[in-house]
């Protein structure tokens, strides 16, 4: 390994350290259970990043919560799978914070039926009983409402579709 990679790997280590640090120093909720945030990232030769989100808990066992790209356009992707025992626990806020600290453009979300239900069916909720307004019932999803607290509303939900496959779909895109 040449000493500039190496350095550049260091950098960002201490960087991921600091990242965790800051999230950490947050009131969340987790964080009264004991709970610690964790976080890695990597850079691709494509120029697309991944980060991973975990929270390790007071054994020190690492669990995996969530993964997010950026790919080389600017579009951020997540894939949040917090655990059944932590929802509710402030644990995609504090995955949303973290991730507010690196450069992208968009946000894309899907929300199936069947994996991602707690988003899926406040979304359907308000669709079907607000005369089908797309952008409110996106605006009424755990996600959606995480999105808009965070981001401090500079994102706002576009190209909303609703597939026969029982997906919804759309993307946030910076106001």
């Amino acid at each position: 390994m040449s000493d500039d990679v190496a350095e550049k790997y260091l950098d960002e280590l201490i960087e991921t350290k600091k990242l965790d640090d800051f999230i950490n120093a947050k009131d969340y909720k987790f964080r009264k259970l004991g709970l610690r945030f964790q976080h890695s990232f990597k850079n691709f030769k494509t120029g697309m990043k991944e980060i991973n989100h975990y929270i390790i808990d007071s054994n020190g066992k690492k669990i995996l919560q969530g993964t997010s790209s950026i790919d080389k356009e600017g579009i951020l992707f997540n894939v949040f799978d917090v655990s059944f025992d932590y929802k509710g626990q402030d644990i995609s806020k504090a995955m949303y914070e973290l991730i507010k600290k690196y450069n992208f453009e968009k946000i894309e979300c899907s929300f199936p039926a069947k994996s991602m239900k707690d988003n899926y069916d406040a979304f359907m909720k308000v669709y079907k009983n607000v005369l089908d307004n797309k952008v409110e019932a996106a605006l009424s999803t755990p996600a959606g409402k995480s999105i808009t607290k965070i981001f401090e509303n500079k994102f706002k939900p576009t190209n909303i579709t609703i597939t026969e496959g029982k997906n919804v779909n759309m993307y946030w895109e910076k106001k």
